[in-house]
């Protein structure tokens, strides 16, 4: 009864103060918007058509405490799973949820990626598995360089076959790092739930937005939810639907 205690002692702190960095990244990035073309007549257009809309910076900053109590909460519940009672599997959850987070809300709301995010949680996830985890040093390249690997191959595809890119380079880069995570194994379930909510989620709002259907829409937001539920299946022992092998043992 302890344990999972004196943990949830420590991922909540954890969790508020990733989610005030959260909050200064999306403030600094959102800052300074274009003002938005005119409309005939001179009505503002709050977005163009044919685009998803995205740069919205008055509501991100108008929540201050939004972020580090949705990453406060997401770490105590995290803390408390009985799938994560060893400390080093609960400190790379967290470190997946701090930095799938922020990476979900820029793509979402100004459709591009966070280098320093994806390259600093690699070099992250890189140093823990290769000084605490070296049996999984080949799940988690395989990972790496698969997840990347087939983004941009199914966007190389895309822009060949249809003239005009499907997929940014920023998703693949996304996908290499929840590779890192989740191992090569984890890689098709995440395209899997990334897809199939994409789907669900993207079709209705662009309706709703009264957006054509083929407006591009942010894809690492669907990526981040599949990456942090495979990767919580793992800790349970799923993966593939019990096909293969968990990463971390």
């Amino acid at each position: 009864m302890m344990l999972p205690l004196a943990l949830a002692a420590v991922a909540l702190p954890c969790g508020l103060v990733a989610g005030l960095a959260a909050d200064l990244l999306l403030a600094e990035r959102l800052r300074g918007p274009a003002p938005p073309p005119e409309a005939p007549g001179g009505a503002a257009l709050a977005h163009p058509p044919g685009r998803w809309p995205a740069g919205r910076p008055t509501a991100a900053r108008g929540r201050r405490l939004l972020h580090p109590l949705l990453l406060g909460a997401a770490s105590l519940g995290l803390a408390l799973l009985p799938s994560l009672r060893d400390p080093l599997q609960l400190s790379q959850a967290l470190l997946l949820l701090y930095l799938l987070y922020p990476l979900a809300l820029l793509d979402l709301a100004t459709l591009t990626i966070e280098p320093a995010l994806v390259v600093g949680g690699v070099v992250l996830r890189m140093a823990v598995v290769l000084g605490l985890q070296r049996g999984a040093a080949t799940d988690m390249l395989g990972g790496l360089l698969g997840g990347a690997g087939l983004l941009a191959l199914v966007g190389f595809a895309y822009q060949w076959l249809r003239e005009r890119e499907g997929l940014g380079e920023g998703d693949a880069a996304v996908l290499g790092l929840i590779g890192a995570f989740v191992g090569w194994q984890g890689i098709l379930p995440v395209v899997l739930l990334a897809t199939v909510s994409g789907v669900l989620a993207g079709v209705p709002a662009l309706l709703l937005l009264r957006r054509p259907l083929n407006t591009p829409l942010p894809f690492a937001p669907f990526l981040c939810v599949g990456g942090l539920a495979v990767f919580l299946a793992q800790a349970q022992g799923w993966v593939l639907f019990g096909l293969l092998p968990r990463l971390v043992p």
